[in-house]
């Protein structure tokens, strides 16, 4: 047993702080997302789940596909809609992640379950997270 997990953290532990390095990719907004949405024409921030298909919700404009955006391209692309559906003139949105779907992993690791995902996570790090690969001696 001992053995077993002194092979583990031999393997893991490298990838662990190999796999937490910032990464030059934008975050893509996925379902599972939440997101805070202000824009000029609301008084409070709202706050919105992205949806199974990847879209959120809300009045007036209806649903709004966000799936595979980037926060950037996800402001754009709220404010297209907000022009088109509202008629706002030039209404200025901001977005930030309030939580991140979280990611599931299983097969032959330790802890098999669903896992809180971190910006910049790779799939050793998300293994590590899991226990490690369960490692026959």
């Amino acid at each position: 047993m001992i053995h077993r997990l002194l092979v583990s953290f031999a393997v893991f532990l490298p990838l662990v702080f190999a796999g937490f390095h910032a990464s030059a990719e934008p975050y893509r907004i996925t379902a599972g997302d939440e997101l805070i949405i202000f824009h000029s024409d609301l008084d409070e921030p709202e706050q919105v789940l992205v949806d199974v298909n990847g879209q959120i919700r809300g009045a007036p404009v209806g649903g709004i596909d966000l799936a595979g955006a980037s926060l950037d391209e996800a402001e754009q692309t709220v404010e297209l809609q907000l022009k088109r559906n509202c008629f706002l003139v030039e209404p200025e949105v901001s977005m930030t992640i309030s939580s991140y779907a979280s990611v599931v992993v299983g097969g032959d690791v330790m802890a098999p379950g669903r896992f809180a995902f971190q910006p910049g996570m790779t799939v050793a790090g998300a293994l590590a997270m899991a226990g490690g690969l369960t490692v026959a001696v």
